[in-house]
């Protein structure tokens, strides 16, 4: 809840965490570096394992209309999960660069890389697309999302670049 008192949930765990995600049902969900779960359903003390996604995670999104949970990790690796990280499903990855950042809207996920590549899915991952080729962005692509209008605004170190109509300034 908002601007109440903080509480310690210890975790016995290594690494940096790359998600931290609360469902509409109140389920937090931690995704750390070395793809370990961690889960704490509405109510509870504590958190506690939920499993491994297989693999080294860079960066995890979430969509709370629906509950997926997106991780991406080095040589194209991508985890999908439609159930707030209990159970976790691989589809197939178009590339083996070290994908960097995710978005996810519904059933659209985007992804970018460390090469400056942005790729596409608009079925939850079961199919992915180049939407923008390596090199296209100066560097790695740090974090990505997308705009009400369609278009996609990339962070990379030199500065914010706009996909689409350009943003309007506020």
């Amino acid at each position: 809840r908002a601007g109440g008192a903080w509480r310690e949930s210890r975790i016995a765990v290594s690494g940096w965490a790359r998600g931290a995600l609360v469902d509409s049902a109140g389920t937090a969900v931690l995704v750390y570096e070395h793809g370990n779960v961690f889960r704490k359903g509405a109510g509870a003390d504590a958190f506690v394992h939920a499993g491994n996604v297989g693999g080294a995670v860079k960066a995890a999104a979430f969509d709370a209309a629906s509950g997926r949970v997106v991780v991406v990790g080095a040589a194209g690796f991508v985890a999908v999960s439609e159930d707030a990280g209990r159970t976790w499903a691989r589809p197939p990855s178009t590339t083996t660069s070290t994908l960097t950042c995710v978005s996810v809207r519904g059933a659209r996920l985007w992804a970018g890389t460390r090469d400056g590549a942005i790729l596409r899915s608009d079925d939850a991952g079961g199919h992915v697309a180049v939407a923008h080729a390596a090199g296209t962005l100066p560097s790695a692509v740090l974090r990505l999302v997308e705009r009400r209008d369609g278009g996609l605004v990339a962070c990379c170190f030199e500065g914010l670049y706009a996909d689409g109509p350009a943003p309007e300034a506020t």
